[in-house]
């Protein structure tokens, strides 16, 4: 059984896979300040949402967006830093894809066939992810790092 039709099943809560507990989506506790993402390695088509519901995240021309996704390419920075702001204490954050279609479209995915992620609380505020896209068998071989540091003021004051 795919892992979307387990989480279908525990209305999106984790999912055993062996000795791992998988998740669709995680949650990192902040209501203001900087969090960066460091991937392990570039990985084509594979990349990391970062959702603020009721707030932003502060882009590099100024602008604050609800939902961004990174992608881990060989031609961008393994590191990247973003302001945030998540009003109601979380910054939400799940495994995207990229599915190379046999048409020869290309979609921009989560959440599909066997995409999940395993999550290893390092520290207080460090969070390493392994992730498996949808398409095929689970396969956590993208691998990521969130780190954060909340701000006592609010951004861009």
């Amino acid at each position: 059984m795919a892992l979307v039709d387990q989480f279908l099943k525990t209305r999106g809560g984790p999912v055993a896979v062996g000795k791992n507990k998988v998740v669709q989506m995680d949650r990192i506790p902040i209501r203001r300040g900087k969090v960066t993402v460091t991937f392990r390695r570039a990985v084509v088509d594979q990349g990391v949402a970062l959702k603020s519901a009721k707030g932003g995240i502060r882009l590099s021309d100024g602008r604050d967006v609800p939902l961004l996704n990174i992608w881990s390419e060989p031609n961008l920075p393994l590191q990247v830093e973003h302001d945030v702001t998540c009003p109601d204490g979380g910054l939400r954050v799940w495994n995207i894809y990229r599915v190379r279609h046999p048409n020869g479209t290309t979609t921009e995915d989560a959440w599909t066939g066997n995409a999940g992620m395993i999550v290893e609380i390092v520290g207080s505020n460090r969070r390493y992810y392994r992730c498996s896209d949808g398409p095929g068998e689970f396969d956590p071989a993208f691998e990521f790092e969130i780190q954060w540091a909340e701000h006592e003021h609010d951004l861009g004051d």
